[in-house]
């Protein structure tokens, strides 16, 4: 049986990295630039990020929009100027977490944190309220003639997700008999990468043409194979997309940790709703970070806060009302955990921290 995690920059920070998009922001803005063009670009991003909500409260996603609405901008003649202004950005994100990921040292993790990682992996569920929490335990003890595999699909740049999974301790995880046959959970330490990494091509863009404002731009060569992040992953000939469909597919429980379920990667949550409405023995666990958190006595608070999440990620599955309220029951939202997949920032990051060096313009990805 299957469990895939589908891991995004929420994760980064709380090991430690301050990948966070009003981080970098903050830090790419001040990069010089000798092209008019590029710091109009960067002077529309700090725009952005003054208006309409705190800059803390920006994810990744609405940067990838703003590339999208900035767009308009330019006519297809200039189409080149917004894709420097795109590599430019790119860089910038290649430099920043270069620099951030320098920080950490995933080795000076002690032994005994280590494991209880590992062990929030195999209990994934042990934060649910009970009746959820017993509903997703019988689906993983429905199979029991069969190994568990624990797998990861990141949508993040960075490498330190594996680098702490090469470290777990195998004895920690589950063994089990059924009849004469000895099983066992494993951890598939091999990530997929959805959007690359620092070190092979960082693929930032839209979900689809919808989110180009400038439609005219769509026809110009390149544009579309750079913009829109599965084409591009086709144009480069990875297997990244293909993969993680792959293995979503034949998972019976999927987690969502670290993510703000953006409009920018809804090709995924419209995967996930799919999914889950093909077979009534599947179901979705997803962790959400929450600013203002219910306070354990409002129930009111309690269940807006759970229903808020699950229909922000049925709100791009397409289905009919009926077919989202049949399978609303098994998705299951823990709201700020304190457990799941934690690692104290300070046993991961160094004291003595570096200045990240300045993005050079036109330096290769």
């Amino acid at each position: 049986m299957k469990i895939t995690f589908l891991i995004g920059n929420g994760f980064d920070v709380s090991v430690g990295i301050e990948s966070s998009y009003s981080k970098f922001y903050e830090w790419y803005c001040k990069q010089p630039s000798i092209l008019k063009y590029i710091n109009d670009f960067k002077t529309n991003i700090q725009r952005d990020m003054n208006q309409n909500v705190p800059d803390e409260e920006k994810t990744w996603a609405d940067f990838e929009v703003g590339l999208g609405k900035y767009t308009a901008e330019f006519t297809a003649e200039q189409v080149s100027q917004f894709l420097d202004c795109y590599e430019d950005a790119q860089n910038g994100i290649v430099e920043y977490l270069k620099g951030q990921e320098a920080k950490c040292d995933v080795s000076a993790i002690s032994e005994s944190s280590l494991s209880e990682f590992a062990n929030t992996v195999l209990n994934f569920y042990q934060e649910l309220p009970d009746l959820e929490r017993i509903a997703v335990n019988a689906v993983c003890n429905d199979v029991k003639n069969d190994d568990r595999e624990m797998s990861f699909v990141s949508f993040n740049y960075t490498g330190i997700l594996e680098e702490i999974l090469k470290r777990l301790p195998t004895t920690t995880l589950k063994k089990w008999k059924n009849g004469n046959n000895d099983h066992a959970c494993k951890l598939n330490t091999n990530v997929i990468h959805v959007h690359g990494t620092i070190s092979e091509f960082p693929i930032i863009g839209v979900d689809g043409d919808g989110q180009i404002v400038n439609k005219e731009l769509l026809s110009t060569p390149q544009f579309r194979e750079i913009m829109i992040k599965a084409e591009c992953v086709n144009a480069l000939g990875r297997l990244w997309h293909r993969q993680a469909e792959e293995l979503i597919s034949k998972s019976r429980i999927v987690c969502v940790f670290g993510m703000s379920l953006g409009e920018t990667d809804a090709k995924w949550w419209r995967k996930l709703a799919q999914w889950l409405k093909a077979d009534g023995n599947r179901h979705i666990v997803v962790y959400w970070y929450d600013r203002n958190p219910p306070n354990g006595v409002s129930v009111r608070k309690q269940l807006e806060g759970k229903n808020n999440v699950i229909e922000k990620l049925l709100s791009y599955s397409q289905l009919a009302d009926k077919e989202k309220d049949t399978i609303k029951n098994r998705i299951h939202v823990i709201i700020n955990t304190s457990k799941f997949l934690r690692i104290p920032k300070s046993e991961i990051v160094k004291e003595e921290q570096e200045d990240i060096a300045p993005v050079q313009e036109g330096a290769l990805v």
